[in-house]
């Protein structure tokens, strides 16, 4: 029996190391497994996080693109704003500058056409005196036409000159006479 106390936990010890050996085999497959599952999971998460940054990197180029391209779509309406701002003041200063010389142009004519006015009521005048002259010195030619006519019928009516004696030149020669 001294050899059953030793052969029967021998084999037991056999069974177990034989049992204790697959477990340990099976466990570090397992454990294998799951290491190359987490450093699987591990690289699947950094890829991920590498995507998401490369993905967060090219979005954020995007949106930098973007805004430069508002800033300076913003820039070039505010310059064609100030531009334009420009003309405006440039324009409305040259109309006041051409409206003030409109008006002293305006006070100029005015002035001359009350000058010119005056020459002209002047002129009218004399025109009408003119007139009014040629009028009376018409009606004086008729006149004296008539009058000359008059005077010739009364000249042809009158007897010869020598027929004719004055009477103050007879009685000057009779007073000599005597």
């Amino acid at each position: 029996m001294k050899k059953s106390y030793w052969i029967a936990p021998l084999i037991a010890l056999l069974v177990f190391a034989a049992g204790y050996g697959q477990f340990r085999r099976a466990e570090h497959a397992r454990e294998q497994a799951r290491s190359a599952q987490r450093q699987a999971d591990r690289q699947a998460q950094l890829s991920a996080e590498t995507e998401a940054r490369r993905q967060a990197v090219v979005e954020a180029v995007r949106l930098q693109a973007n805004r430069q391209k508002a800033r300076e779509e913003r820039e070039a309406d505010e310059r064609c704003r100030q531009d334009s701002r420009q003309q405006d003041l440039a324009t409305r200063d040259r109309s006041l500058h051409e409206q003030q010389t409109l008006t002293r142009q305006l006070a100029a004519i005015k002035s001359e056409l009350a000058t010119e006015q005056a020459a002209h009521a002047q002129l009218t005048a004399t025109r009408r005196g003119a007139l009014t002259e040629q009028v009376f010195l018409k009606q004086f030619l008729m006149q004296a036409e008539a009058n000359v006519k008059a005077l010739a019928e009364v000249i042809a009516k009158l007897p010869p000159a020598e027929s004719i004696r004055l009477p103050n030149t007879a009685a000057p020669a009779a007073n000599k006479k005597s």
